[in-house]
């Protein structure tokens, strides 16, 4: 439903990751131009969302963190 909706500057909450591994060059790019959210939450591990975060890191000092943790009861929009 969010489709299309910036990320940027947002605390993203997702279930899992999902796509291919490319999805950690995609966040690592999305850091370095600053359209990345702020933080990502996780309810299950992700290693390639993890890997594009160090990876930003490493090469751009831009952070994005990336906890995991129960997710339930998280509503979209919530403060």
């Amino acid at each position: 439903p969010q489709h299309g909706v910036s990320v940027a500057q947002c605390i993203l909450v997702l279930p899992g990751g999902r796509g291919s591994s490319s999805s950690s060059a995609v966040l690592a790019e999305a850091i370095r131009l600053g359209t990345a959210p702020r933080g990502i939450v996780l309810g299950a591990p992700d290693p390639i969302l993890t890997v594009g975060a160090i990876v930003a890191r490493f090469l751009y000092g831009l952070a994005c963190p990336i906890v995991v943790c129960p997710i339930d009861g998280i509503v979209s929009g919530e403060r």
